[in-house]
């Protein structure tokens, strides 16, 4: 997977994202960057292919991703990603790269949406040196999860 260095244009974080990719998400902001300009013809194709995915994907495979989201969110905790700024946070990355596919076959479910709006530092706030190091909750994302989900989910 090969991956490359760029800034966000929102805030001016370096991070480093996966080259294959259209486009990717702003470690610091949430804000998200486009890596790839399709042509028409190829968005086209694209879009086609996506509407077929979204209809065959099932319920238990969907699960089944956010079972190794969790899984890679555990690891980057475990390995404290989120306050070593000297190495680039490789399972938190894996798991954002699970759930911007998955956002892209199933864009109704509401618990990728969730799981996407999660900072690197979600489950260890505390991790932050200053206020200024500490990450936030994607709010775009938040906003389509509520969206999304039923009732009940919200309450």
């Amino acid at each position: 997977m090969p991956f490359k260095k760029i800034f966000c244009p929102n805030c001016g974080r370096e991070t480093q994202v996966n080259d294959e990719k259209a486009f990717c998400f702003c470690l610091n902001c949430g804000k998200k960057i486009t890596l790839k300009v399709e042509s028409q013809t190829n968005s086209t194709e694209a879009s086609m292919k996506e509407d077929k995915k979204s209809g065959s994907i099932e319920k238990s495979e969907i699960n089944k991703k956010l079972e190794e989201v969790d899984f890679y969110y555990k690891l980057s905790q475990e390995k404290k990603e989120s306050s070593d700024y000297n190495h680039q946070p490789t399972y938190y990355l894996k798991a954002q790269d699970i759930l911007v596919d998955l956002s892209e076959q199933c864009p109704s479910d509401y618990r990728i949406w969730w799981e996407l709006c999660k900072p690197i530092d979600f489950y260890d706030p505390l991790s932050a040196t200053d206020l200024y190091d500490q990450y936030f909750i994607n709010q775009d994302y938040f906003y389509k999860a509520l969206d999304s989900a039923d009732l009940s989910e919200k309450k």
